[in-house]
C-alpha cells in the first residue's frame, strides 16, 4: 500500500548512539511481538475464509448446485462461488469470461507460451540428432563420444578424443630414425 507523503515529514530517522541498549532492544521486541500479532491475524483470515469456502451451501445455493448437476458432495460454498462465476461468463461478462478460463487452465498467454516452448524443445533435439549424425560420420582418426544428458538435463556435451593408436602403429625403424636425424641437423652422408 502506498505511503502518504505527509505522514512521512513527521518521521525522525534516529541517529547511531541516540538510543540505550535497554530501549533498542525493547523496540525490537515490541516490533516482533506486533510482527508476530499481523502474522496470525492474516493466518486467521486464511483459515476463516478456507473454512467457509469448504462449508456446505445451503438454501439457494445448493438448489442451483443441484440443477447444474454437482454431486451432493462437492456442493459447497466454494463450489456456489465458481458457478456464480460461470452463470456470470455466460452472461456475456468478458472478465468473468477470462477469470474463469484462466483458473480452468485455459488462458490463453499460458497455452500459447506452452506451445512455443514445446516448439523450442523439439528444434533443439532435431538439430542436437543433427549434430550427432554429422559427428558419427566423421574423418578418420577421430573417435566421437556423445553425453546425451547432462547434469541439467540439457543433451548439448559433445566430446571429442583423438583415436588410439596401438604400440607396433607407432614404432619407428631404426634406420629411418637415424637418417631423419642427420637430415634435420643438416649433416649429409
Amino acid at each position: 500500500m502506498a505511503r502518504n507523503p505527509k505522514q512521512d515529514a513527521n518521521l525522525k530517522p534516529i541517529q547511531k548512539g541516540e538510543l540505550s541498549k535497554e530501549e533498542a532492544k525493547s523496540r525490537g521486541h515490541n516490533g516482533g511481538v506486533k510482527s508476530g500479532e499481523s502474522r496470525r491475524a492474516k493466518r486467521d483470515a486464511r483459515s476463516a475464509i478456507r473454512y467457509l469456502l469448504n462449508l456446505e451451501a445451503k438454501g439457494s445455493l445448493q438448489e442451483n448446485l443441484q440443477k447444474l448437476g454437482l454431486p451432493e458432495n462437492e456442493q459447497t460454498n466454494q463450489a456456489a462461488l465458481q458457478a456464480r462465476l460461470f452463470t456470470t461468463a455466460m452472461s456475456g461478462n468478458i472478465e468473468a469470461y477470462l477469470t474463469l478460463m484462466k483458473m480452468a487452465g485455459y488462458d490463453p498467454e499460458e497455452v500459447r507460451k506452452e506451445r512455443e516452448s514445446v516448439a523450442a524443445d523439439r528444434r533443439r533435439e532435431t538439430e542436437l540428432d543433427m549434430k550427432a549424425q554429422a559427428l558419427s560420420n566423421n574423418a578418420n582418426g577421430v573417435n566421437t563420444s556423445l553425453n546425451m544428458n547432462d547434469e541439467d538435463g540439457y543433451n548439448d556435451v559433445v566430446i571429442y578424443m583423438p583415436k588410439q593408436q596401438t604400440e607396433e602403429e607407432c614404432s619407428v625403424d631404426d634406420d629411418d630414425e637415424a637418417g631423419e636425424a642427420d637430415e634435420d641437423a643438416g649433416i649429409e652422408e
